[in-house]
This record gives C-alpha cells, structure tokens and sequence, in this order.
C-alpha cells in the first residue's frame, strides 16, 4: 500500500501529498464502522452490490461502481516492485503517522507516535528504468479455479455454478 500510494504521488502526479494517521487500537467504534457490521449470506459478486446499496439509507445509500474483472483489477505489486527497493526500508507495524510529498522525491516520512519527531526513508533507488511500463492483468491460477469449483457445489443458484465455472483461468 505505501508503493502505491508513493506511485500516485511521485510517478503518476495524482496527488500533492498525502498524509495517513492509523488509528488507536480498540477507538474503532465510529459512526463510519457501522456500515460494515452487516451479515450476509451471498453467493455471486452481484449479490455484494445489493447488500452494499441496501447497508445505508442516510444520508444516501452507497454507490456501486461495477467493474470488469479483467480490465480494472491489476498486479500493482509485479508492476511496482521494479521501482522500489525490494525490502522495505522500515517497520510498518509501529508506524502511527505516514507522511508522502512530491516535495520529497525519494522518500517516505513517518513517526512512531502521535506527536513525536518524524523519520525519513529513501524508498526507491537512485535510478529508474521502465516509467512507463504496463501494468499486468492478474490470472488466476488453476489450483485457485480448482478450490472454487470443489466449493461451488455449496451454491443453491444455478447462476452462480455458471458464474463459477466459466472464470477465465491459466
């Protein structure tokens, strides 16, 4: 997620800066958790934008944008890892505060506390080959599209046994 979110920042020019602050264990009980605490039971990908559009009411109800499988959903981690460095320079565990600006080229700034100094990593190497390389479609593999037929037998639709069934694989 930090790849990426430094990717927007510096390489696609989406963003100016962006500034993540995670939150304190167990402070979680926000009027926004309330919308995710829904229990479901469903079968096909369809059937999620129902429960979604149906979660909320007020203010307005969710918005669902479909999209293709194929055409949106991407391997950002093949594409970004031959911009960074290969480990990550620093723990993310710790981190309460992740700070990236267009400011700084090849860094990261972030702080282990609320209110304490702020520490820099360089990120990416000195030299970039391939800005603009394209980004690869995932595939799924055939072990995956093997387990999901052996659990598609617990479907009671017939569209979703199709659905199921016909799921391009390599």
């Amino acid at each position: 997620m930090f790849m990426f979110l430094y990717y927007m920042i510096h390489m696609r020019k989406r963003l100016d800066s962006m500034k993540i602050i995670f939150p304190i264990r167990g402070h979680s009980y926000l009027e926004c958790d309330k919308n995710i605490g829904l229990k479901a039971t469903v079968e096909l990908p369809s059937g999620w934008n129902e429960q979604i559009i149906h979660a909320r009411n007020k203010p307005t109800p969710f918005v669902i944008v479909d999209c293709e499988h194929q055409s949106i959903f991407r391997s950002w981690t093949n594409h970004l890892q031959h911009y960074f460095f290969k480990k990550c320079p620093f723990e993310s565990r710790p981190i309460k505060e992740l700070m990236i600006s267009e400011e700084h080229p090849r860094i990261m700034e972030y702080r282990e506390s609320y209110n304490g100094p702020w520490t820099t990593s360089v990120v990416i190497p000195p030299r970039q080959n391939g800005k603009n390389k394209i980004l690869p479609i995932v595939p799924i593999s055939i072990q995956k599209y093997e387990n999901l037929q052996d659990l598609q037998r617990y479907c009671q639709n017939s569209e979703a046994k199709r659905y199921y069934q016909n799921l391009p694989h390599s």
